[in-house]
């Protein structure tokens, strides 16, 4: 028995799913009741499983009288995760069963399908809870069910739990019984029609604070009983942001309620079960003492995304999987503007490119990139495509047909397909559409001026590595903007849909600036005497240009210099005009680039360039250091107050050694006298103290993060402790990582990632995960979030090609070689070592010159 997808012959309409969980010997029984169609005769059932226990099948008519058939005979195919049932009784055209299922299965501190999580309460005591995430196809191991996205459907639940717990669900709850003897039992109305994946329940102990909307809906912020003061900024933002969805979209929120609980032990940020949100801790609790104004904006934006989706994945979903980007693409869009109505003196757009284009730009620079509709099948292939493409790239080709779109397709599928579902007239499979969803990558656009013709020239943007490039032949239907030194405050437009074209301009210009406020999803290089003209522009009057053109001139400066197309120098040139910049947006860009270029100085133990460059940096930042650093930031707005944050952190990791002096003053304070440190200060203190202070700070530390509850605290502090250079404490951690009672196994990507970002810890970690590779997989599967994130910053530090291959080798043995993020963070390895080889003399060069001069 083998099926790749399920049938289409057979539909379910309804479930009613029974639970028990037994929290103690880690394990649960349930029973299903599967309301079914049969479209087309059948000669079976096909429906998924997953590591559940069978124990019974019967199929029963629905109004006609006849006895129930039990099944004959039940075929499994462990790789696709399905199960064919089959039973005497033909399956016609038409008839209408219900098909009940008893089973049973584990519970695990997996992340995944119906799982456990244990946190000590404020009195220290253990508590176990049972949670979920279905999300892509987890659902089928909790229950068995049709556990694609196309087979929407109504779900109740039944949930027998322990007394001194409650149960939550997607619907509010209906009733609650006694259930042989001490246990009770919840019952749940029924769903709205919806897909597998977005079914949520959870059994626990948590507390809620709660308040309604203006149109009636209960809102309630849920979490451990030592947290209940950390919900409050929570519950504003999220019924301030649902009503503004309601309005905007012009659809109400169909369900009586909405939960958000803060999950101890989550895989991803967030998840948008309908009705029932589930969240990282550090995504929905706000603490003004331990937490930043990053924490409070990443809360806002997690919200406003999972919200959003309330209507863009629960009401309107695709069809399958290969569309993810719609559902990711529209939330990651709307998140900004969620937040931007909720909280306008943010000034939350204008970071629109950093948050979104920039990552895109990372992840679709590779050779193994995927267009954002892929064809995807198993379960690993759909966990891996949950990436940077389909979140960031899929929302640069969102347009603004947003509410017409939801209108027509409520309760349906949202991409046309086998089953005829169109989505709507604006989205259309026109030419330029499809080039941006079916390509992979993204256009370079190379610009010559020659007098007044100007001559486009487009190729895809992939940086050179010893490897052999995929050939290319694509192109891309590009909206393209600029603006010129002659008229820089009125963007013209044109349409690219060609390799090249050229058109004529009215007057000779000095320079044209493409790809006006960051716009287009393309990147562009210009010819060297408009370069230089752009950039004395820059130098001389950046005003001339916006906030995002001197970003994107940042960004296009380097990424040229990257190629192969600018000489380093001229991209330093234009990095000199920074310590007149005062907004984030560009300081921000030029950082990640610059610290890009520190990164492989450090990989190549070039040390007295990288004091260099950090001499550089230092020359840069120094004026705005002094002018934001160590302050009550209460004075300062948005943009200040985010750049003393920024430029903070930069200076002392930079070895700026005032800096580092009263970061290690401040711990001292905050250690011994116990004086509060102003929350965005944290993470720079938190580090000082464990890269330049006494190994006893690394120990109070430590201490600090075994004892806290506040995941704010205790993510900042496992950030800054894992980057420590101290061999002892580095293999301390590692041991830590292997028993995961300190430190969750939803951390081990922020633990890696420190012990990752030196010399010392690098090689070490990358050897034990070599070495305990088998044992880790069982924690973190091979498609999970973590292992990606592992992996990466495992390899982040290889650029010598020996190593490379025996990477290489090591995942080809564990079967995973052709993954695409594995791929990928060997393909990044190969490009840092082309780097090395082919601009590091000139870089070194500039550095040298630079600091005589």
């Amino acid at each position: 028995f083998y099926l790749s997808r399920l049938p289409e012959n057979i539909e379910p309409t309804g479930y009613h799913l029974h639970l028990h969980p037994n929290f103690t010997h880690q394990n649960f029984t349930g029973h299903v009741s599967i309301n079914i169609t049969i479209v087309e005769s059948a000669e079976f059932v096909a429906l998924h499983t997953r590591e559940n226990k069978i124990t019974s099948v019967t199929l029963t008519p629905i109004n006609e009288k006849g006895k129930s058939d039990k099944a004959s005979k039940i075929l499994y195919c462990l790789n696709t995760e399905m199960m064919a049932i089959y039973f005497e009784r033909k399956l016609k055209a038409w008839d209408h069963y219900t098909l009940s299922i008893h089973f049973t299965g584990n519970l695990t501190f997996s992340l995944g399908g119906f799982y456990l999580s244990k946190y000590k309460n404020e009195k220290g005591k253990e508590t176990v809870i049972g949670t979920t995430q279905f999300e892509p196809t987890d659902a089928r191991g909790a229950f068995p069910c049709f556990d694609e996205p196309a087979f929407k459907a109504n779900f109740s639940l039944s949930m027998v739990r322990d007394k001194h717990l409650h149960t939550l669900f997607n619907t509010p709850l209906l009733s609650t019984k006694p259930h042989l003897g001490n246990l009770e039992m919840d019952e749940f109305q029924p769903t709205v029609k919806m897909s597998t994946y977005l079914v949520a329940f959870i059994v626990s102990d948590f507390v809620k604070i709660s308040n309604t909307t203006s149109t009636g809906v209960e809102v309630s912020v849920y979490a451990s009983s030592d947290k209940l003061n950390q919900l409050e900024y929570a519950l504003h933002f999220s019924c301030e942001v649902l009503s503004y969805f309601e309005d905007l979209f012009k659809i109400p929120f169909p369900l009586p309620k909405m939960d958000l609980v803060a999950v101890l032990d989550f895989a991803a940020g967030a998840m948008e079960n309908w009705g029932l949100v589930t969240y990282r801790e550090t995504a929905l609790l706000f603490d003004p003492l331990t937490s930043s104004v990053k924490d409070k904006q990443w809360v806002a934006l997690v919200i406003a995304h999972e919200l959003s989706h309330q209507w863009f994945g629960n009401l309107v979903t695709m069809e399958w999987w290969n569309d993810l980007w719609l559902n990711e693409g529209f939330a990651s869009f709307m998140e900004f503007s969620g937040v931007n109505a909720v909280e306008p003196g943010w000034a939350f757009m204008s970071e629109f490119p950093l948050r979104h284009e920039l990552r895109a730009f990372s992840a679709d620079s590779s050779n193994f990139t995927h267009p954002i509709s892929v064809n995807v099948s198993n379960s690993k292939e759909i966990n891996e495509i949950f990436d940077n493409i389909s979140y960031d790239k899929g929302k640069q080709i969102c347009n603004k047909s947003l509410t017409s779109y939801i209108s027509v397709f409520c309760y349906c599928l949202g991409i046309s397909g086998k089953r005829g579902y169109l989505i709507s007239n604006s989205f259309s499979a026109q030419a330029m559409m499809k080039t941006w969803t079916t390509l992979p990558g993204f256009p370079l656009v190379d610009v010559t001026l020659n007098e007044k013709k100007v001559s486009l020239l487009q190729s895809r943007f992939i940086y050179p590595s010893s490897n052999n490039q995929l050939s290319c032949s694509s192109v891309w239907q590009i909206p393209l903007s600029y603006v010129t030194s002659v008229d820089p405050m009125r963007p013209k437009k044109l349409l690219m849909e060609g390799k090249s074209t050229s058109f004529q301009l009215p007057q000779n210009v000095k320079w044209i600036k493409f790809n006006h406020n960051q716009t287009g999803y393309y990147k562009v290089n210009y010819d060297m005497t408009m370069w230089s003209n752009l950039i004395d522009a820059v130098l001389t009057h950046p005003e001339t240009f916006s906030v995002s053109d001197r970003s994107s001139l940042i960004e296009d400066a380097f990424s040229a210099a990257r190629l192969g197309k600018l000489p380093y120098n001229e991209a330093f040139r234009l990095a000199g005009y920074i310590s007149r910049e005062t907004m984030y947006a560009p300081i921000v860009t030029l950082i990640n680039e610059l610290g890009y270029v520190e990164e492989i100085l450090k990989i190549q133990l070039e040390e007295d360039s990288r004091s260099l460059i950090h001499r550089f940096v230092q020359l840069l930042f120094k004026d705005l250091y002094t002018e934001l650093a160590w302050k009550n930031g209460t004075s300062f707005n948005r943009n200040q107050q985010k750049l003393q944050t920024v430029v903070t952190s930069l200076m002392c990791k930079s070895k700026y050694q005032p800096c580092i002096h009263e970061a290690l003053n401040r711990f001292n304070m905050w250690r011994n006298p116990n004086i509060p440190i102003q929350p965005d200060d944290l993470p720079i203190v938190f580090h000082a103290a464990s890269v330049h202070g006494p190994l006893d700070d690394w120990k109070h530390l430590w201490d600090t993060f075994v004892n806290s509850t506040d995941p704010n605290l205790k993510v900042k502090i496992i950030a800054t402790i894992s980057q420590t250079t101290n061999l002892d404490k580095i293999l301390f951690l590692q041991s830590e990582f292997l028993k995961g009672e300190n430190i969750r196994s939803q951390d081990a990507a922020t633990l890696v990632s420190g012990l990752t970002s030196n010399l010392v810890g690098g090689p070490v970690t990358w050897r034990f995960i070599r070495q305990r590779w088998e044992e880790i997989t069982k924690i973190h599967s091979v498609a999970s979030f973590s292992m990606r994130s592992i992996v990466k910053n495992c390899l982040g530090l290889i650029t010598d090609q020996g190593e490379i291959l025996a990477a290489k080798d090591f995942f080809k043995n564990k079967g995973i070689v052709d993954m695409k993020y594995v791929q990928q963070a060997l393909e990044k390895s190969a490009i840092n070592a082309q780097w090395s080889k082919s601009h590091l003399p000139q870089v070194k060069v500039w550095l040298r010159d630079n600091e005589k001069n």
